[in-house]
């Protein structure tokens, strides 16, 4: 799931292709005739998506249409007056310049209506840059542990799906997810695998101490060298998974936009996956100190968390207040739960493990002088990551404790604040 990061461009409050171009199926045709106009070719045929009802379009010639419009200067100058703080400070791409040029055409012709029309961003979890994502710092090891022991079970088991990494097949976590060739890690002898290679290992275990006889069936959307992947990605992915029986989404990682604004294909995805609970990380973008220009503002939401339609989790500290690196509920006034996120203790990648770290104005992994032994394999981390899986465990744990949907739990965490949920170590904070 490797982007190619030379086409990527990355601001503080998004990335995204900077040559691709995301559009609803039934409006494909006249946006190709406006881009025929311009003179931007498609030299590939398009990626049609029938369950997301999307189209995704590589552009070739954008850079010359774009410097041969007409009155190109007057377009900026009415980006700019339009978008408020959506382009100050930043370089304005010509991808920018086209959408806003193709919406404006088209709202003029059309009594304000255009197309659905967006770019294709840009997701990540985090260390990619802290902030963006799931994980925070670097994994320490832990003593070693057992996860609670599976029950037999004559009935359908709760699915998980985690959309993440692919699987470190550790030992620990056998029988409990579903166990395809394609979605797990192989390591070569000889080699040292890079931190990040353990996070969705560590997501899972940390579920499934709340539900072990939940059943994790996993969907790789993030390139473990990177922890990048792209909203396309991620949303074909989660309508895919429909034919996979799911009854929960776990998404521990985000990206933002610019505008503050849902992103239209994560949008589709949450609204034809409307059946299935999703849980997702509000994020590690907090207002700790950073040096970084591609920190994005602690109250920036996160995506697909902030969605109306996505149970978005963040994550406290051990005395349960919001951990440092969290945004606070009154930055982040989409959140609906709150669970710890510090010192997550999970499986991990055994033997000695590359520490990494991502360069952010580059999204590229760089390996750092040290190099730990995690023995056999058990780490803490910190992050919403941990946090998201923390409470999608204890969804699932519940609904098969009681022989209730997860839908039913997750709706009663939500609305039934007065349960004693307080125990759990999970805060209902849904307003």
């Amino acid at each position: 799931m490797a982007a190619e990061i030379s086409r990527i461009a990355r601001r503080a409050t998004e990335s995204f292709h900077v040559d691709q171009l995301v559009v609803d199926l039934k409006e494909q045709g006249i946006v190709e005739d406006a881009l025929r106009d311009l003179k931007i070719t498609v030299p590939t045929l398009p990626e049609r998506n029938e369950a997301l009802g999307l189209t995704r379009f590589e552009l070739d010639g954008l850079d010359q249409a774009m410097a041969n419009l007409p009155a190109r200067a007057d377009l900026k100058a009415r980006m700019v007056k339009a978008g408020g703080a959506t382009y100050a400070g930043v370089a304005i791409t010509p991808l920018d310049e086209l959408l806003f040029h193709l919406r404006e055409k088209f709202a003029e012709k059309h009594f304000g209506w255009y197309p659905a029309m967006a770019k294709n961003r840009m997701c990540e979890s985090i260390k990619a840059a802290p902030y963006h994502g799931g994980s925070f710092g670097h994994p320490k090891k832990a003593a070693a542990f057992r996860l609670p022991p599976q029950t037999p079970q004559r009935d359908r088991r709760i699915r998980i799906g985690v959309f993440d990494t692919r699987l470190f097949p550790h030992p620990g976590l056998d029988g409990r997810y579903e166990s395809a060739l394609d979605v797990l890690i192989e390591q070569e002898r000889g080699t040292r695998l890079s931190s990040f290679a353990g996070h969705c290992l560590l997501v899972c275990s940390i579920a499934a101490e709340r539900a072990p006889d939940a059943e994790f069936v996993i969907k790789p959307v993030l390139d473990e060298r990177t922890l990048l992947t792209t909203v396309w990605e991620v949303a074909k992915a989660m309508v895919e998974a429909l034919k996979d029986d799911l009854d929960m989404f776990v998404l521990a990682l985000g990206g933002t936009s610019a505008d503050g604004q849902e992103p239209l294909v994560l949008q589709r995805a949450c609204e034809r996956t409307v059946g299935v609970v999703k849980v997702a990380a509000l994020g590690n973008h907090g207002d700790q100190p950073s040096s970084s220009p591609f920190k994005p503002p602690a109250a920036t939401p996160m995506w697909p968390a902030a969605s109306s339609t996505v149970i978005a989790v963040g994550a406290d500290d051990e005395s349960g207040r919001e951990a440092f690196f969290s945004p606070t509920l009154d930055q982040a006034v989409w959140a609906d739960v709150m669970a710890r996120g510090t010192d997550r203790r999970g499986l991990f990648l055994p033997g000695e493990v590359q520490l990494v770290t991502v360069d952010d104005a580059r999204g590229r992994m760089v390996d750092l002088p040290e190099i730990e032994d995690f023995g056999e394999g058990y780490a803490t981390w910190e992050g919403s990551s941990f946090a998201t899986a923390d409470v999608a465990g204890f969804i699932a744990g519940e609904a098969a404790s009681r022989g209730a949907t997860v839908a039913e739990v997750a709706n009663e965490l939500l609305t039934s604040p007065q349960l004693a949920f307080s125990q759990q170590d999970i805060r209902v904070v849904r307003r």
